[in-house]
């Protein structure tokens, strides 16, 4: 039986190194920094980043909705905007905390207010890979928010 690094330095009385978290669909962070460069990987000699994206398709998305903003075909343009799903609640004595879903980007587009979500798309399946908290959220704020539009890009 072979057995891997973190379980050998178990066996050994070491701590396993820390290991890296993989992105749910092996998306790249994008990091930008304030001289406007944008990359995959972080630049200490460029310190902290302005903005970082979870992928590299919310990222061309987020410069695409500036480019509809710059040429007036929407406006209003924000990203991770904080949406209350369900509000906050005391249930026998114990307050229940609101549940908050951050849009990836709202943005009005004439006097239509939407609401996206960038996500992957499985081509062979032709849908949107999301999770089941996903789905939840994304029904319940189209019932509680009917005046605006949900898209997934």
């Amino acid at each position: 039986m072979r057995l891997s690094e973190a379980e050998f330095l178990a066996l050994m009385g070491k701590d396993a190194p820390p290991s890296k978290k993989k992105n749910k669909y092996k998306n790249k962070r994008v990091y930008v920094y304030s001289n406007g460069l944008a990359v995959e990987e972080k630049i200490e000699s460029l310190g902290k980043p302005v903005m970082v994206f979870d992928s590299i398709k919310e990222y061309n998305r987020w410069e695409e909705l500036k480019l509809l903003q710059r040429g007036k075909c929407i406006s209003c343009l924000r990203r991770q905007v904080p949406i209350v799903v369900s509000e906050e609640y005391v249930k026998d004595g114990k307050t229940v905390k609101a549940v908050i879903y951050k849009a990836d980007f709202t943005y009005l587009r004439g006097e239509e207010k939407v609401v996206e979500d960038v996500k992957p798309f499985d081509q062979k399946t032709q849908k949107y890979l999301t999770t089941k908290d996903f789905k939840l959220k994304w029904k319940i704020m189209q019932g509680r928010y009917p005046q605006c539009t949900f898209e997934l890009y």
